[in-house]
């Protein structure tokens, strides 16, 4: 019985899979006279994207594009920088769908947490820069959690082994019990 849980434990745990990993592709729409800009990776699955002192009046109009290698628990946020003295962004859109906003207005937020399929996806951050000293800007992070499992997979193999090994053990009994009423 040991050897047949043994066999369970590592088909199931066969099963984990690790998150998908993350990469930037393009950033669009930012101009390097209009700001400094800041982008790269934590982790493998973590990415970070900061533009900073934008001059007042600057339409924030920016394209940030990454690659997302498997499908994935995504986590997609976008924040007026906490230093930040002006800057309103009027929307964050993820593949064309506006982003669900949080907090209130001198603390903008905007939130995806959902799951995304392997591929290419953009964030189109859309706002303007309103501080006359230069302390505009945004952050965006994107980060991807364990890959989802696909149940039928494990259901299947696990009643496999379910079956076989109530099979088995049945067969056994059955034998054994006939024996002693003879």
């Amino acid at each position: 019985m040991n050897k047949y849980l043994t066999i369970i434990c590592l088909t199931i745990a066969s099963f984990q899979v690790n998150a998908s990993t993350l990469t930037w592709n393009t950033i669009t729409g930012y101009g390097p006279t209009l700001g400094s800009l800041q982008s790269g990776q934590y982790t493998p699955q973590d990415l970070f994207g900061i533009i900073t002192d934008l001059y007042i009046e600057t339409n924030v109009l920016d394209d940030w594009t990454f690659s997302l290698h498997s499908t994935s628990q995504v986590r997609v946020t976008a924040n007026s920088l906490e230093t930040n003295t002006g800057s309103l962004l009027y929307g964050v859109n993820l593949d064309g769908n506006r982003l669900d906003k949080t907090g209130g207005s001198a603390n903008e937020s905007w939130l995806f947490d959902n799951i995304l399929t392997a591929g290419s996806h953009a964030i189109n951050v859309i706002g303007i820069a309103t501080s006359l000293d230069h302390t505009s800007g945004y952050q965006i992070n994107v980060s991807a959690t364990n890959t989802v499992v696909p149940v039928p997979e494990i259901g299947w193999t696990l009643s496999f082994f379910l079956f076989y090994i109530f099979h088995h053990k049945r067969g056994r009994v059955g034998r054994s019990f006939c024996a002693h009423t003879s």
